[in-house]
């Protein structure tokens, strides 16, 4: 069973505190900034957003500080996996966090978000994850499944699974 991407597959997410900070769902639009900055290093070329940025079955996550302003950013869209053609997955993608902000929990509390969502509506949330992050996403129940390759950004990357 595959995600229909004219659908909804997760629920409305409400605003929720986080140690100083609060989680919200956000529009594609709020996040293009943050993204270009962390992850394109403030180039607009690859683009900071994807295709699928304004599909009715995407989920835009955002952290935003005690100022209001969004300090990590995470896209669930809904593809198909290459590993599991057939599950129904979404696919972890362009989650990026203020350098100010890092290592303090906004990604951890980004993707424990998607993870809850994913539970009991999908089988399994996949990635391709830079190099650098393998870590971060493997303590996170998150397994490589894939050789590695080079991203746009001319990066190492890996393709990363979760299961709930």
């Amino acid at each position: 069973m595959t995600v229909r991407r004219d659908l909804r597959w997760a629920p409305p997410i409400a605003d929720r505190p986080l140690r100083g900070a609060r989680l919200r769902e956000a529009a594609a639009a709020e996040l293009i900034e943050l993204r270009r900055a962390v992850l394109r290093a403030g180039r607009d070329r690859p683009p900071a957003g994807i295709a699928e940025d304004d599909d009715p079955a995407t989920v835009h996550l955002a952290v935003l500080d005690e100022e209001g302003e969004i300090v990590g950013a995470l896209t669930l869209a809904a593809q198909p996996c290459p590993d599991d053609p057939d599950a129904a997955a979404v696919r972890l993608a362009l989650m990026a966090v203020a350098a100010t902000h890092q290592r303090q929990g906004v990604g951890s509390a980004l993707v424990e978000a998607a993870q809850g969502l994913a539970s009991g509506r999908l089988d399994l949330i996949w990635a391709t994850a830079r190099d650098s992050a393998l870590g971060f996403y493997e303590r996170r129940g998150f397994r490589i499944t894939s050789p590695g390759f080079i991203g746009a950004m001319g990066l190492p990357h890996h393709r990363m699974v979760w299961r709930p």
